[in-house]
């Protein structure tokens, strides 16, 4: 915050893609009184698209932006003269500033930039650089400058083909799983389509039974069974035959 105006500068676009590092390079002005935004007109080169970088105000209506992440994890120097809205970048002559980005950043003294902590892709740092502003910046050269946008710009190309390689690898892993998924479900209609045959060919099996089991019992049981048995019950009895003799005497006659 300058006065009564906050400077927003770049930010996250992440589209929810693991690998997207995308962001802004813009630069928004909100004047607090009023609760107004206006997007600002810059001169000469900004700082790379980026997110997590610092912003510290160091006098001299300038604002110094290190750091940051966007193509890849940052160490650069760039001011901002909110004035004239032109930027510089520079080159620092004291210990090399590791790229990060989350970090921290107080100006001290007047003169001083200390930045804590912040991150890069091996982990975290705890340590404090120092910047001092006053003797140990460098402005880079107009073709110095433009060589660093060239550079830049290879980068960001390189990126950008990394990320389309990505997003192909995963279009073909999603059309893989597809193709898989797809195996899978013409196995288990095939599967179903053997079941519906299996099914049908049993029941013709039982309706042939059936109708072999009808035509014999036709023939031999003309009369249903469980009626016949239920009007005429049936017993066992044993019979006797009496054979009866008849037995002549013949008397003899006197005299025979």
């Amino acid at each position: 915050m300058v006065g009564r105006k906050i400077y927003i500068f770049g930010g996250a676009n992440s589209t929810g893609y693991r690998n997207d590092t995308s962001g802004f390079c813009d630069l928004y002005e909100l004047d607090v009184d009023t609760m107004t935004w206006t997007e600002c007109e810059t001169h000469s080169i900004p700082p790379p698209p980026c997110y997590g970088h610092t912003a510290t105000f160091i006098g001299d209506n300038k604002i110094l932006y290190f750091g940051g992440k966007g193509y890849k994890d940052l160490n650069t120097l760039h001011t901002l003269d909110i004035k004239t809205m032109e930027w510089k970048q520079y080159a620092y002559a004291g210990n090399p500033l590791v790229p990060r980005w989350g970090h921290s950043a107080s100006l001290h003294n007047g003169s001083r930039v200390l930045i804590y902590g912040g991150r890069a892709f091996h982990g975290y740092y705890e340590t404090i650089d120092v910047i001092d502003v006053s003797s140990q910046l460098i402005e880079m050269k107009p073709e110095e400058a433009a060589k660093e946008k060239i550079r830049r710009k290879q980068e960001e190309k390189a990126k950008q083909r990394e990320a389309m390689n990505n997003l192909q690898n995963s279009v073909q892993e999603l059309q893989s799983v597809i193709s898989q998924l797809g195996e899978e479900l013409v196995n288990q209609k095939k599967h179903v389509a053997a079941l519906i045959t299996a099914i049908n060919t049993v029941q013709a099996e039982n309706f042939s039974l059936k109708k072999k089991v009808d035509e014999l019992t036709g023939e031999t049981l003309p009369l249903d069974l469980a009626s016949l048995t239920g009007s005429l019950p049936i017993s066992s009895s044993s019979s006797s035959t009496t054979a009866t003799t008849t037995t002549t005497t013949v008397t003899p006659t006197p005299g025979q």
